[in-house]
């Protein structure tokens, strides 16, 4: 709690003047108190619309809302992006990895030029070859963002799936290349075990606890994608208010507060994606 409320300061602690950096811890100070008193006469979960086209064309400047408002319209798609697509990442990736540790030519190579696209540039090559296709067929096969009722799904999941489906699949891949040598695995084999036995009873069990230990870098790629898909496809989420309504110190804590909410609706969601994987799939 005190690292984001002191983190939503900086844009007014840290500055330049005059050419040189300049430090305003007191300003942090007084910013956090009135936060905090604000909680208790509810000033603190207010914001200010000061250009309506930016945000709601339907009020006037100078408009104040709650922002209980705004987080009951934004929330819920934010966190359904991201619970949606880490829970459909993992139960692809596992498998995806144990099959790629023997990938060879045209396969590898796509998989390696995946692993160099940054999320933004996905984004973009999406929306693009959507329009291509819809210039060459007349067929528009997803929407390229977000106009009205027209709300862009497809194309913002895939682009949020990209980076941890590909991270996932590239270190179950090795990791699973490294499981094969285990003294267990060869026992295995001299036993006369099939393939398809020892990958589902002996490798696939001990890759369940790599992936747990991974679930906490894979929850912040999708928070961080989250930023990139909702700006680019110009979506409804959370991550709009720390750009839409200027800085306002109350609203950037409550949005980060909520932000933090998703990362750890998310985290306990793949918690408990590898906790089924385990019970169903990795008994003996």
């Amino acid at each position: 709690m005190l690292l984001i409320l002191s983190v939503a300061t900086l844009p007014v602690v840290v500055g330049v003047e005059q050419g040189y950096l300049s430090f305003h811890p007191e300003v942090g100070v007084g910013l956090i108190s009135e936060y905090l008193r604000g909680v208790f006469d509810g000033t603190s979960f207010r914001y200010v619309i000061e250009e309506e086209h930016l945000f709601r064309a339907d009020v006037h400047s100078g408009y104040t809302g709650g922002f209980g408002e705004v987080l009951s319209k934004f929330f819920p798609f934010s966190a359904a992006m991201t619970l949606v697509c880490g829970m459909i990442a993992l139960p692809i990736a596992i498998p995806a990895g144990m099959v790629m540790r023997r990938a060879r030519g045209w396969v590898k190579h796509l998989f390696g030029f995946l692993t160099l696209i940054p999320d933004f540039a996905f984004a973009l090559l999406l929306q693009l070859s959507v329009v291509l296709i819809y210039q060459r067929t007349g067929v528009l096969v997803a929407e390229t963002a977000t106009f009205g009722e027209d709300r862009a799904v497809l194309l913002p999941a895939l682009t949020l799936l990209l980076l941890p489906l590909v991270y996932l699949v590239r270190q179950t891949s090795h990791q699973t290349r490294s499981i094969l040598t285990e003294d267990y695995i060869l026992t295995a084999k001299a036993k006369g075990l099939s393939h398809r036995l020892i990958h589902a009873r002996h490798v696939f069990r001990n890759l369940l606890p790599f992936i747990r230990a991974e679930l906490h870098y894979i929850t912040s790629m999708l928070l961080g994608s989250l930023f990139v898909v909702e700006y680019l496809f110009n979506l409804e989420g959370m991550t709009r208010l720390l750009y839409l309504l200027g800085y306002q110190y109350p609203l950037l804590v409550n949005t980060l507060f909520s932000l933090a909410a998703i990362y750890l609706l998310t985290y306990g969601a793949l918690q408990m994606t590898v906790f089924a994987l385990e019970r169903g799939l990795a008994r003996d």
